[in-house]
């Protein structure tokens, strides 16, 4: 996936959904949300980050009843470090409006708004 020149590259790879309770540690930052006015008012799209036993970084995008579960790396493949999460923060901010941009509803997958 590639993101705008000031972020490092970055891949989404939707995963099954998982319990973060079971063996998952938060990460810093822990997330991150969005809220824009207007039309879409009253829906804020939010991502959590976690850290799964293998040390790779897992999350869930949420809005509205609607949850999809990713893992997260460096584009190469690499696992994203923690130097790079503000970077990281930023980049799925700009999903996260994407996904708001799309209609909330409207999409099935990830892949509906994440795009390589």
């Amino acid at each position: 996936m590639q993101s705008n020149s000031s972020h490092p590259a970055f891949k989404i790879t939707e995963i099954h959904k998982f319990d973060p309770r079971k063996g998952c540690k938060r990460c810093v930052p822990p997330g991150v949300g969005v809220e824009v006015s207007g039309e879409t008012r009253g829906a804020r799209p939010v991502a959590d980050f976690w850290k799964n036993r293998e040390g790779r970084l897992v999350g869930r995008f949420s809005c509205q009843g609607e949850r999809f579960w990713f893992e997260a790396t460096l584009a190469s493949g690499a696992p994203i470090l923690q130097d790079q999460m503000i970077a990281f923060e930023e980049y799925i901010a700009e999903l996260l409006l994407g996904w708001l941009a799309e209609g909330i509803h409207e999409v099935d997958s990830i892949s509906d708004w994440v795009r390589d």
